[in-house]
């Protein structure tokens, strides 16, 4: 029987040097389920970021790092594609003003990859 690499803690324990070579030996169900493990863990950092980014813009901390905003402290010293921020401004936004929204649904409805 394969080893269930479906479930979040198993398939996390996965290098990136061997995670393609894993890949291929997963079963077509193991994939799916790996899948919506890696996207649940997606949304939950999502919302991490976001709330620290929040904090960062709140307290103006990129003003003393020579950034005349929040998207070029994010752009410049945090490796952000600017696309990426635009996004994670609109996402910013809807969190400031509706802090009680399921954050899974906003997560949801946006097709955003954190990194460059």
């Amino acid at each position: 029987m394969a080893q269930d690499l479906g479930s979040s803690q198993s398939f996390s324990k996965n290098t990136s040097e061997n995670l393609t070579e894993n890949l291929s030996k997963l079963r077509n169900h193991e994939l799916h389920i790996a899948l919506q493990a890696r996207v649940a863990e997606e949304r939950k950092l999502l919302h991490q970021i976001l709330l620290l980014i929040i904090e960062i813009d709140q307290r103006k901390l990129y003003l003393p790092m020579a950034c005349s905003s929040l998207f070029a402290y994010l752009v410049t010293l945090i490796g952000y594609s600017p696309a990426n921020q635009s996004s994670k401004n609109d996402q910013n936004y809807r969190h400031r003003q509706r802090p009680w929204y399921p954050q899974q649904h906003c997560a949801k409805n946006d097709a955003t990859i954190l990194h460059h």
